[in-house]
């Protein structure tokens, strides 16, 4: 018995002298981000530990300032905040718990958009009030993180997390400010769902036929909410089910952020099922979104095709893909009318801004000789400027470096309509609303 209880005892020791050594092995890494005027950044910061090829995603607090915890070992780490500022990426080994202080880590902003009056943001994602897994206060710090300029919480159902969410609306990131909205996924069991942006209420959500959803579309529209159809293409109890009635809503997810871009699967499908519509007639706003459930993104799980793993590994984030709206100032009026109005452009990095003789997004010019006016910005390389029209390509430009500037001569008829699509590097995308001629 004695006997037992030394063995015991000394195995207790084993394991305590085992924890002690694995905490003195853990460092405390600090720092600060800031742009290179000296004001903070809130960030995302993505560590990934090189031994394991495993990927952790962190962010600053709202001061720009960040502590990380990490073990033994070697990480690479990227600083970013959204395609306008460049990324910074840095190696560091830990070898003892002595901290580690990387001071200041600066962002050089690249670009300004809000300063050329276009917005980006995310007009879908969940909180812990429906299924997602994080607080609305985390969501809102992690769209700051991401660069957002506005975000929409959209739980199923329930409009239960928007206080906390707005609250918060006052916020700034460096010189940049931020406008929380409330809205709502109304969601069925199998017939689809749909986001009503800028809303307080829930609407009818149990539908037995397309006169049933028809009746709750028609409730949730107003002049002062956009209402859209989500990811229309899924293969599941997810999907649309009533296309009959699409022209009830404003607009379309042609982008779903649980996909990749729309090269292919299901995001393909809703692209061209949009063309189709554009050239029926029925002019819906494309957006893209998130769908956010966790700011930490998709774990890296290696059963996954090359493709989605890519896209993956890129970061299924908040803002990942968002919504670029053009307005004359950043409020939920003019917000929620940019985007009936189909003055946007959808993008993970690409920035596109083009105009056919100075008509743009959602704009109309006449028949005849036009020349089209484009510029493209990332902070990746660009490799592929796409043109549609009436949803067939019908002339690729190879790109390379950080922007692209040029014209495009075309002649239109009228009924027709024109649609950029840009490739980059690392699954860099982005797709423009049409800009008509009649």
């Amino acid at each position: 018995m004695r006997r037992a209880l030394l063995v015991v005892i000394a195995l207790l020791l084993m394991l305590a002298s085992a924890t002690a050594s694995q905490s003195m092995s853990v460092a405390r890494v600090t720092g600060q981000v800031m742009d290179e005027t000296g004001q903070f950044l809130v960030s995302m910061i993505l560590v990934e530990d090189l031994a394991t090829n495993t990927r952790r995603t962190h962010f600053t607090d709202l001061t720009g300032r960040f502590a990380l915890e990490l073990p033994k070992g070697e990480y690479h780490l990227t600083f970013q905040q959204g395609s306008q500022y460049e990324k910074v990426e840095t190696t560091i080994n830990i070898t003892s718990r002595i901290p580690k202080d990387l001071k200041a880590i600066v962002l050089t902003r690249l670009y300004h958009l809000s300063a050329r009056g276009w917005y980006g943001g995310d007009l879908h994602q969940h909180t812990f009030f429906s299924d997602g897994a994080d607080s609305p206060l985390a969501l809102l710090t992690a769209g700051l993180a991401a660069g957002l300029d506005f975000g929409v919480v959209t739980d199923h159902n329930q409009v239960t997390g928007q206080a906390e969410y707005m609250e918060f609306s006052c916020l700034r990131n460096g010189s940049d400010s931020f406008l929380a909205l409330g809205g709502v996924e109304v969601t069925s069991e199998d017939k689809g769902h749909y986001n009503v942006i800028n809303t307080s209420k829930v609407y009818p959500f149990t539908f037995v036929s397309a006169e049933d959803f028809a009746i709750s579309v028609d409730e949730a529209k107003g002049k002062e909410r956009f209402v859209q159809v989500n990811h229309p293409s899924r293969r599941d109890i997810l999907g649309f089910a009533y296309w009959e009635i699409i022209d009830r809503f404003d607009g379309i997810e042609v982008w779903n952020g649980k996909d990749i871009p729309p090269l292919s699967s299901t995001n393909l499908s809703a692209k061209e099922k949009w063309f189709e519509l554009l050239n029926e007639g029925i002019r819906l706003t494309a957006t893209a979104s998130s769908d956010v459930h966790s700011v930490i993104g998709n774990s890296l799980r290696k059963d996954l095709d090359p493709l989605t793993l890519a896209w993956y590994t890129r970061g299924t984030f908040v803002g990942m893909p968002r919504t670029y709206v053009k307005l004359p100032e950043l409020t939920a009026s003019a917000l929620v009318q940019a985007l009936k109005e189909g003055k946007v452009f959808l993008s993970n990095g690409p920035l596109v801004i083009a105009d056919i003789s100075g008509k743009a997004y959602g704009e109309a010019v006449p028949p005849g000789d036009r020349k089209l006016s484009y510029e493209i910005l990332n902070n990746e390389a660009l490799r592929l400027l796409r043109m549609y029209i009436n949803g067939k390509a019908v002339q690729e430009i190879p790109l390379e470096g950080l922007t692209a500037f040029g014209h495009i001569d075309l002649t239109l008829s009228a009924g027709q309509h024109v649609v950029l699509e840009v490739e980059a590097e690392n699954l860099g995308y982005a797709l423009t609303n049409p800009i008509y001629c009649e």
